[in-house]
């Protein structure tokens, strides 16, 4: 590889920062990772190579040899001056003024600017004026003469300009004089430089690799003297210095950190896990209790329908309905009044059972949450609230704590007061807090609103609904309406007895298809409310330690990866160490 173009520090440095940067995105030391990112930006400064000299003095030459396999640099420029650097695909800009810059997606020009430049007496003021800011800012600067044309004065003007910058003089085309001739022109050359106030070096230099004489210097020698005495072994390390000893304090205090979040977190799962244990215990026992519940309301709806329906039957005597009835109209008013009997008698007995079964149920959930509140209040506070990297997070964490608790504590005293609540004041208490929580968007936030109805919170919500029981299970029609007027029509439309008893015994057989289906619908109906509404109330409970949850589960994930990325900053960090030359020896002994 082109040792001008080696950066492996570069890939390195900017890999530990990233991952430093990664440990540090959920911690409080702002101004460490900004000074973190001002080191990332360091590190993607430019190494600029200018080019000057007379045209036709080889400049484009010198610069393919000593770039060798990198890019292809054009013999023929379009613009004056041509900047060549890394780009994610290949592209150019317009030509202004005389400048152009042209992107290579080519790895080794990462962190890489060369200029190649036209003859400095062919250009435009505009483009002079360039020229001389692009020496005066660039890093290493090749001076390019002729040899037989050494002392331009153009290129003096420039030079002299900036004569604090690092600059390499090139004789070119020595092999076209002889031995003796070269050195004299070496000679003055270096006089030239030295009256110019310059401290700098002369490689005499042919681009024929064929020719070998005594003066001219192999191009492999100048690379290497480019790499370790003008840009340095390790440039980009020379910079970072200072930052490379502040990492490392800063991972071995970071070490201690996540070393008492991690034990932070073993303590919190080992509650979590109590708290999901205790709530899959109930999640069981209240499926057992449900389905049950289920298969006795199946059976007092079987029961139920069948009373129902022998009762409707038993009075559809064509002949007595003749005597009881004068008219179709009390012939429905009679099957309506039946109907809405069964129904509210049906519906009084499901909900007297599903109370029952769910203050069971509360009173299960009671003690979950019971034994939750003893586990918040022997959590161990292990990381520490002046931690450095996580002081901010070990706040937060025991104020979620405090607030998962107290709204814990209310939980209790809500679910106790329902469960010991007589049928009427449950069914009143339990709407009431549906209402209230409607009003209010109880739910988006158990932090800013405790989830539950205080003292005051229940009374307006009690006004706001009829002291009526309202039935946690509603019900379907036993028939229709339309039902009951079609059998009613059928009966008292026929005029003789005959026709009459016809017309009843059709009317029965329709009436059972129609109850039939009915009792289906209503057990698929009744099953999906239980359901709902126990499953319902376990995700209501069970919402009360999403937070908490959600902090563990979040540090269960986040955890090995920061664990993996300080080992993986670690092994960096000592890379960079192993690649540290003498003038870093320092950063090891500080």
């Amino acid at each position: 590889m082109n040792e001008l173009c080696e950066r492996e520090e570069r890939g390195i440095l900017n890999e530990l920062y990233q991952d430093v940067l990664y440990l540090l995105k959920d911690s409080d030391v702002l101004e460490i990772k900004e000074q973190i990112k001002d080191a990332l930006k360091n590190i993607s400064t430019t190494t600029t190579y200018v080019v000057i000299g007379e045209g036709q003095a080889g400049k484009t030459s010198l610069l393919k040899i000593l770039f060798e396999d990198i890019i292809e640099i054009p013999e023929k420029m379009e613009s004056d001056i041509c900047e060549y650097r890394w780009g994610e695909q290949a592209a150019e800009t317009l030509i202004e003024d005389g400048f152009q810059k042209k992107f290579f997606p080519v790895a080794q020009l990462q962190g890489l600017s060369i200029v190649d430049s036209k003859g400095i007496r062919e250009m435009s003021p505009n483009t002079f004026h360039k020229m001389k800011e692009l020496v005066g800012n660039s890093q290493v600067v090749f001076v390019v003469l002729d040899i037989s044309n050494i002392n331009s004065s153009k290129v003096w003007d420039v030079i002299e300009d900036n004569a604090q910058t690092n600059m390499i003089f090139f004789i070119t085309k020595c092999d076209l004089v002889s031995e003796k001739e070269l050195q004299v022109v070496i000679e003055k050359t270096q006089l030239y430089i030295h009256d110019a106030g310059i401290s700098a070096k002369l490689f005499p230099v042919t681009t024929k690799e064929s020719k070998k004489m005594s003066g001219i210097v192999p191009i492999d020698n100048v690379r290497t003297y480019i790499k370790e005495s003008i840009i340095g072994q390790n440039p980009i390390l020379s910079k970072q210095q200072d930052n490379i000893y502040q990492l490392d304090k800063i991972l071995s205090e970071y070490k201690e950190s996540l070393s008492l979040r991690q034990r932070q977190y073993r303590s919190d799962a080992k509650i979590l896990q109590k708290i999901n244990n205790a709530m899959d215990h109930y999640v069981i026992n209240q499926q057992e209790m449900i389905d049950t519940l289920i298969t006795k309301v199946t059976r007092e709806i079987n029961k139920d329908i069948e009373n129902y329906q022998q009762e409707i039957i038993s009075k559809m005597d064509p002949y007595k309905i003749k005597e009881r009835f004068h008219c179709q109209e009390d012939f429905e008013n009679y099957l309506n009044m039946v109907n809405d009997n069964y129904k509210k008698m049906m519906t009084d007995s499901i909900n007297r059972k599903t109370i029952e079964t769910m203050k069971e149920c509360l009173h299960n959930l009671e003690l979950v949450f019971q034994e939750s509140v003893g586990y918040f209040n022997k959590r161990e506070k292990i990381l520490r609230l002046e931690d450095k990297f996580y002081g901010s997070m070990s706040q937060g964490r025991r104020k979620l704590i405090d607030e998962t608790r107290n709204v814990s504590i209310e939980v209790i005293d809500f679910y106790k007061t329902l469960t010991e609540a007589s049928e009427e004041l449950f069914l009143q208490i339990w709407h009431a807090r549906e209402e209230y929580e409607r009003r209010i968007n109880v739910g988006n936030s158990i932090s800013k609103t405790g989830g539950l109805l205080s003292a005051s919170g229940l009374g307006i919500a009690l006004n706001l609904i009829s002291k009526l029981s309202i039935p946690l299970i509603t019900l379907i029609s036993i028939i229709g309406f339309e039902t009951i007027h079609h059998m009613a029509a059928t009966i008292f439309e026929s005029r003789a007895a005959n026709k009459m008893k016809e017309a009843t015994k059709k009317s029965i057989t329709e009436f059972k298809q129609e109850v039939e289906c009915i009792r289906k619908k209503m057990i698929e109906q009744i099953t999906e409310q239980i359901t709902e509404l126990f499953s319902k109330e376990l995700k209501f409970a069970d919402n009360y330690f999403t937070e908490f949850r959600m902090s563990v589960n979040i540090d269960e994930q986040k955890l090995p990866e920061l664990e993996c990325k300080l080992e993986k900053a670690e092994n960096l960090l000592n890379q960079i160490r192993r690649t540290e030359t003498k003038e870093y020896v320092w950063i090891q002994n500080k």
